[in-house]
């Protein structure tokens, strides 16, 4: 029973190494694009907070494991419940500005869409 257990430690920590590396690899001849990781889409090309705050959040919480993690490698911990509701609250606050910039778009192009027709009648 222990040697499966160091068998699937290997063969994930090599999982884990040969996803890394196609990652970076990707990441390195621009196969995948970070560009627009942190800035909004829409609009002048500023940095989008909600994406910084969430991306920071999640990162945090993943150092936060992988420190429990290989503080006692026999068992996977638990994720404290403050760990997800800083999770889940900072997600909320994501989509909720996600939502509001999309709402407000198409208020707007609604508006500029009736003011055009004023002026044609």
């Amino acid at each position: 029973m222990k040697i499966l257990g160091m068998v699937i430690s290997v063969e994930m920590g090599l999982f884990l190494t040969v996803i890394l590396a196609i990652i970076s690899y990707q990441l390195l001849t621009g196969k995948i694009n970070p560009g627009g990781l942190l800035f909004k889409k829409i609009g002048p090309r500023h940095y989008n907070p909600l994406g910084v705050q969430l991306l920071l959040l999640t990162l945090m919480t993943a150092m936060y494991q992988l420190l429990l993690v290989m503080k006692d490698p026999t068992h996977f911990p638990s994720i404290p419940e403050e760990a997800i509701l800083i999770l889940g609250g900072g997600n909320l606050v994501f989509l909720g500005g996600k939502f509001h910039s999309l709402f407000s778009l198409k208020r707007e192009s609604f508006g500029r869409a009736k003011k055009t027709r004023r002026k044609k009648g």
